[in-house]
């Protein structure tokens, strides 16, 4: 069990970061695009580590 919180942890962590510190630096588009991708990543684990997968 504790595999399955430190994958949580760490796609948190990534869409943390991402917003932070990266997702000023993108154009309006960019910015847009970007945050409907790290709103995606949402649902069961199995979906939610899949959708994490493509968007990182």
């Amino acid at each position: 069990m504790s595999a399955e919180h430190e994958k949580e942890t760490k796609i948190a962590g990534k869409i943390r970061d991402e917003l932070l510190n990266k997702i000023h630096l993108l154009g309006d588009r960019e910015r847009a695009k970007r945050l409907v991708q790290l709103d995606n990543i949402k649902g069961y684990r199995a979906i939610r580590y899949e959708k994490a997968g493509k968007v990182f």
